[in-house]
C-alpha cells in the first residue's frame, strides 16, 4: 500500500538503484524480528504557500517524475525505480511560516510536520496481484508502515534549496497486510538529506493549493 504521511499505499518495488554513492541518510529499522535498511540515495522536495513535501528513496534510479507517477497513479504502477527490497523509503510532510530556514519539525507536535517511513523488510519481491478485490504489485516479503516516536528534525535552506537534518530512532506502525495489532519498530537512522527541488511534487495528494 502507498502510505506517506497518513496516507495509504498499494505499491512497492524490488531491486536497482544500489551503487557506491555516499548515502545522505542511513541506518536500519527493526520491529518484530525483521529489518530493513535506510540507505537515502535520492530524495525530492518543494515547498510553497506554507506547506512541504520530501520524499526520501533508497533507489538510486529515483527521479523527480517517477516519484510523482508513484504517489498519483490510480492504475497498478509497477514502482521498480522507487523502492528497493530489504530497504526504507522516508517522506515528510511539513508546514512552516514565513520560511523553512530553521524550521524544526518536533514529535511531539504534529503540525510542524510529520514522518512516514515505508519499509519493505527482509527478503521479498513484488507482483502484480488482485487482494481482496484490488488489484496492484504487493510484497511478497513482510511489509512495516509507520511513523517515529522520537526524532530530531530541522530544515534549512529558502528559494529552491530544501536540506533535512533528521535523527530517529522509536518508531509505531505495523504490518499492515498481517493483522490490526501495533508493531512498534526501532534503529537510529541519522543524516543529512539535500533534495532535488521537485515542483511537480504539487501535484500530489500532499497538497492542497
Amino acid at each position: 500500500m502507498r502510505f506517506l504521511a497518513g496516507l495509504v499505499l498499494l505499491v512497492g518495488c524490488e531491486g536497482g538503484g544500489q551503487g557506491d554513492e555516499i548515502l545522505m541518510a542511513e541506518g536500519a529499522i527493526t520491529s518484530d524480528g525483521s529489518t530493513a535498511e535506510v540507505a537515502a540515495r535520492k530524495a525530492f522536495g518543494f515547498a510553497t504557500s506554507g506547506q512541504g513535501f520530501v520524499y526520501v528513496a533508497s533507489n538510486g534510479d529515483a527521479t523527480c517524475g517517477a516519484v510523482v507517477d508513484y504517489l498519483t497513479s490510480t492504475d497498478p504502477y509497477d514502482p521498480t525505480d522507487i523502492l528497493v527490497a530489504g530497504h526504507c523509503n522516508l517522506s515528510l510532510d511539513f508546514d512552516y511560516d514565513g520560511g523553512w530556514d530553521g524550521h524544526e519539525v518536533l514529535p511531539s507536535d504534529i503540525t510542524t510536520g510529520l514522518w512516514s517511513v515505508s519499509c519493505a523488510m527482509d527478503d521479498g519481491s513484488w507482483s502484480l496481484e488482485e487482494r481482496k478485490g484490488f488489484v496492484d504489485y504487493f510484497y511478497s516479503g513482510r511489509w512495516w508502515q509507520g511513523s517515529p516516536l522520537d526524532h530530531h528534525t530541522v530544515l534549512s535552506g529558502d528559494g529552491e534549496e530544501l536540506v533535512v537534518d533528521l535523527e530517529m530512532s522509536e518508531y509505531d506502525g505495523d504490518y499492515i497486510y498481517e493483522d490490526l495489532e501495533s508493531h512498534p519498530g526501532s534503529g537510529r537512522v541519522t543524516g543529512t538529506i539535500d533534495a532535488t527541488w521537485c515542483a511537480q511534487l504539487a501535484q500530489t495528494p500532499f497538497f492542497h493549493l
